[in-house]
């Protein structure tokens, strides 16, 4: 009995918060008439509203700017951030900690307060309505290479070690040892930088 009420509620729950989104696709086969009158649903199934769209937006070149964009940002930004990530692990240099130390201080600066000064740097740079200029601020993110650095450090160091003694380059190891053991953060940091910059509506 239990187990029905909570999967009820689960139900009721799951309808109210994608009713919304049913009824926003619903509403767009209606007339404008059925929509005034509040119809839930339409009195007579139409296309014209899409044939609207296409021919008074150019929708398809939106969502093609903004695929373009979020894929270019998620795939370098998944590259920037894994290889910062294996620097700050694998390779040994005096100041490792402190450059961790701005990684780590950057995460909590908040986007609002460097909006501007990213908007004038990309003036100066003349990248104004470019794609370039969207995606410029988003090629690295400190969330990301924090992330990576703690599961950098989860490996088993006896295999780096192996590597480096049998005359291995920090290149071969970072692309063949890794990377391919680190395809669960590099997947979920790729799906939320995409999202990211998806859903980016103020900074382009």
């Amino acid at each position: 009995m239990k187990k029905k009420i909570f999967y009820g509620l689960l139900i009721l729950s799951g309808i109210l918060v994608f009713f919304p989104i049913i009824y926003a696709l619903i509403s767009s086969f209606m007339s404008t008439k059925d929509i005034i009158s509040g119809k839930l649903l339409p009195s007579e199934v139409k296309l014209t509203n899409y044939k609207e769209l296409l021919q008074n937006v150019p929708i398809l070149q939106f969502f093609m700017n903004s695929l373009i964009t979020s894929l270019v940002a998620m795939i370098i930004q998944t590259i920037i951030c894994s290889m910062t990530a294996y620097a700050l692990v694998f390779v040994e240099f005096k100041e490792k900690k402190f450059i961790f130390l701005l990684v780590m201080c950057s995460i909590f600066i908040p986007w609002e307060s460097i909006f501007i000064p990213n908007y004038f740097t990309i003036l100066k740079m003349r990248l104004l309505n470019t794609k370039l200029g969207i995606i410029l601020p988003f090629l690295a993110n400190g969330l990301g290479i924090f992330l990576m650095v703690q599961q950098f450090k989860t490996l088993n160091k006896s295999l780096i070690e192996a590597a480096k003694i049998d005359g291995c380059s920090h290149g071969f190891i970072y692309l063949k040892i890794v990377l391919p053991l680190s395809r669960g953060i590099l997947s979920t940091w790729g799906i939320y930088s995409f999202l990211n910059v998806w859903n980016m509506y103020l900074w382009p």
